[in-house]
């Protein structure tokens, strides 16, 4: 069956597909890193491709960035074995699994509830790095994990400044020796809203 009219959508492995809808290209494809959207899907006789789930069949954008632009090209290139320009690769009628790409929903719903996000930002070698330590809904255990933290550093800290922030706080610090001046140490704790997977639409 084709489903060509914009709305239309049919359900594989909890993924939603819907004609006009949005898309991500993900790991499992050549095409990884790339929106683009659904114009058509193909089900049953209708499919080009010998496998049970549907053909997704996507217009996606264009790369703008000229290192997305080699990377893209590159992967086609080795999975063809022919040199392959962005020109060549049809990035407006690609047919795709739907394993390959996730669907964006059409709007955002309302939130399920809030966590606390536990940041660490810090200096390395490339400059300023930032980590995600932990999502907690309790205060405390966000503080212990901070605190864990903390004392995996080899240069001693101590701390410097405390600032609330409206759903959390930012803790400073500094070297406890005042002859280390290179040193930057940073946590933020703040409140991050929670969205659970929307029960799948019909097929």
């Amino acid at each position: 069956m084709l489903y060509q009219k914009k709305g239309d959508t049919v359900l594989d492995s909890g993924k939603v597909f819907t004609v006009g809808g949005e898309v991500f290209a993900n790991h499992a494809c050549d095409y990884e890193g790339l929106f683009g959207t659904v114009t058509e899907i193909r089900t049953g006789p209708d499919q080009c491709a010998e496998q049970g789930a549907p053909d997704i069949c996507c217009a996606f954008q264009p790369p703008e960035s000229r290192a997305m632009v080699e990377d893209i090209q590159e992967r086609l290139s080795a999975r063809f074995r022919y040199p392959k320009q962005l020109e060549d690769l049809g990035l407006d009628c690609v047919i795709l699994a739907p394993s390959m790409l996730e669907p964006l929903p059409e709007r955002m719903p309302a939130e399920d509830g809030r966590l606390l996000s536990l940041t660490c930002f810090y200096d390395s070698d490339c400059g300023c790095n930032a980590q995600t330590l932990a999502l907690s809904n309790d205060m405390g255990l966000v503080l212990r994990k901070m605190r864990e933290d903390l004392d995996t550093y080899e240069i001693p800290v101590v701390l410097s400044h405390v600032e609330r922030l409206i759903d959390g706080y930012r803790f400073s610090y500094e070297a406890k020796d005042a002859g280390v001046e290179s040193l930057y140490l940073s946590y933020t704790i703040s409140g991050v809203p929670v969205f659970l997977q929307q029960p799948a639409g019909h097929a």
